[in-house]
């Protein structure tokens, strides 16, 4: 957002394709044994690396890529990964990244040219790690996604070529499917759980999004502004839902929303 907004908006975005799959384990060995002199260490964990896969029933020989679903497997992507950290920063390039995931920002198409050529041959040459194509490319802020996150444009007075954040539209259909997979009628679901699940995604949906609505919410709040109708304004189908249940909301900022059982204090003849 920093780089963004200060002139850099012109952004090499670099898919890389089947990382997970396309390791050389002999070069993550090397860059380890920099750092790692246990030999025992670097035994375990190449015997890790070159564990079978099976494929039509029948187990192969990993020869490349790593294991997934491991906590192992982030920490030796982000050592590997490192190495492009470092290349990046020594050219003095503006980039972001987050496991592979990544994005150089320059000030001019020309420059976003050849500094995704630079790190499209380091990749090639030295990590021996293939990009895709497809997906790789020189976006502009307003068609650049990253994390879940889009860009617009602020429109406000006096403020040229400044963008601010959003929420993408897969995210708000995920947080919907979820919601209506917890407030489903055919649900077998106590209403105390069903409340600590709804607790659970909104608390996790507004933790993680307080970047792009934080500011807003504290705006309407101070402003006296109705907080129910911008926190749920992605999910106003649900309302009916919640208003048949009974439930009460409560916000505390900036962190979530707490949703109560009505009938908790209360005794059902």
């Amino acid at each position: 957002m920093i780089y963004i907004n200060s002139g850099y908006q012109h952004i090499v975005e670099i898919d890389l394709k089947g990382f997970f799959d396309e390791v050389d384990h002999v070069l993550l060995l090397q860059i380890l044994y920099r750092k790692i002199k246990c030999e025992v260490t670097i035994i375990l964990l190449r015997r890790w690396l070159r564990v079978p896969i099976e494929q039509k029933g029948k187990l192969v020989k990993r020869r490349k890529g790593m294991p997934q679903g491991s906590p192992i497997s982030p920490l030796l992507s982000n050592i590997i990964l490192h190495e492009l950290d470092e290349y990046m920063e020594n050219k003095g390039m503006k980039f972001v990244r987050y496991a592979d995931d990544f994005s150089i920002y320059c000030k001019t198409k020309s420059q976003a040219k050849f500094q995704g050529n630079e790190v499209y041959k380091f990749l090639k040459d030295k990590l021996k790690l293939p990009i895709n194509r497809e997906k790789s490319g020189i976006r502009r802020p307003i068609t650049f996604q990253i994390l879940g996150y889009g860009f617009v444009p602020t429109y406000r007075k006096g403020e040229k070529g400044k963008y601010q954040l959003i929420v993408t539209k897969k995210r708000w259909k995920t947080l919907k499917i979820k919601l209506k997979e917890i407030t489903r009628k055919t649900k077998p679901m106590s209403l105390d759980e069903r409340i600590e699940k709804l607790n659970q995604v909104t608390r996790g949906r507004i933790n993680y999004c307080t970047y792009r609505w934080c500011e807003r919410l504290s705006r309407s709040v101070r402003t006296g502004g109705a907080v129910y109708s911008i926190v749920f304004s992605c999910f106003y189908s649900f309302s009916n839902i919640f208003i048949n249940l009974g439930f009460r909301y409560s916000f505390s900022l900036p962190t979530f929303i707490e949703f109560k059982n009505p009938f908790s204090s209360r005794s059902i003849r």
